[in-house]
């Protein structure tokens, strides 16, 4: 939140003059006094294996909407919420051969407010630049019921993101790349029970390129790849001995259209992404877990438009 008042006192400052703004660009910010929206579906799942005696598979679904206003021409402001409509983990003995278990998860999760500052616009032979930093608050809570079979959606926590990007636009191609600073506060989960199982705060940096061409005057493709670390953390269980979980890599490729329904007003982008994530071992009172084959996917159709 003081970046965001830094960024309202000092935002008139910058050295930019405002270009011609692509709805369907990668670095696409809204000019002053216009409003726009983001709707977009999640269809996303993963697996893991566990010591290699359990596999766990995870699917959801969530409708996330964003409503965001250019404040200047530098400036834009942005409000975030979702609904998680959908979310199951079923647990089951490799090969399939014993119990399986199933947990869902439904229900709101927490808001996000972000705000994004043009620090440079792209002139003839230069590039544009900007920073954007954002904060989920702690509103929902992370709980829950019939006898631990069914969870809302909330973090448990706070979750703030710092980062920067810079990218150029050059005829029909564009590229841009990103370095973003995660950290999530310390969250709580609360059983059927009553007990209350405390994950310490995290932190995680992630690097990211884009490239992105024009394949028809409506049509654009655009491919990502990115790298994250997240930090080791431990989680404690009340009754229980401490769990530390080691840190962490992930890998991350994508691809989506950008199809310019109506040209400046709505983008529609059908996307798609994969990731594979390092091992990671988990220590309890003297006996590790390993996960393993981490992996997963995430489908999107999402519609950018603005006013």
């Amino acid at each position: 939140m003081r970046f965001l008042l830094l960024s309202l006192m000092f935002a008139g400052s910058a050295f930019a003059q405002t270009a011609e703004r692509d709805l369907k660009d990668l670095m696409w910010i809204p000019s002053a006094g216009r409003i726009y929206g983001v709707t977009e579906y999640i269809w996303d799942g993963a697996q893991v294996n566990v010591d290699k005696t359990t596999e766990a598979d995870i699917h959801n679904e969530v409708v996330e909407q964003s409503v965001g206003f250019g404040l200047t021409d530098l400036l834009s402001l942005e409000l975030t919420y979702a609904r998680q409509i959908k979310g199951e983990q079923e647990t089951y003995t490799t090969g399939g051969v014993g119990g399986r278990t199933t947990v869902d998860t439904e229900g709101m999760q927490n808001p996000t407010i972000a705000g994004t500052w043009r620090l440079m616009e792209q002139s003839a032979g230069s590039y544009a630049l900007d920073v954007r930093a954002s904060f989920s608050p702690d509103l929902v809570d992370n709980e829950g019921s019939d006898n631990d079979t069914e969870y809302t959606a909330g973090a448990g926590g706070a979750v703030y993101q710092l980062g920067a990007r810079l990218g150029q636009k050059n005829g029909t191609s564009q590229w841009n790349a990103q370095v973003i600073l995660l950290y999530a506060g310390e969250s709580e989960l609360e059983t059927t029970a009553g007990d209350k199982e405390t994950t310490d705060a995290t932190y995680a940096v992630k690097a990211l390129y884009g490239m992105q061409e024009q394949m028809l005057d409506f049509l654009d493709f655009r491919g990502e790849v990115a790298l994250q670390r997240t930090s080791g953390y431990d989680s404690e269980n009340a009754g229980s001995d401490d769990t530390k979980f080691d840190p962490q890599w992930q890998v991350e490729v994508g691809a989506k259209f950008l199809i310019s329904v109506v040209k400046d007003t709505l983008v529609v982008s059908p996307g798609v992404s994969m990731f594979y994530a390092s091992a990671q071992d988990a220590e309890t009172g003297g006996t590790t877990q390993e996960y393993r084959d981490f992996k997963g996917y995430t489908a999107t159709l999402s519609a950018l438009y603005q006013f």
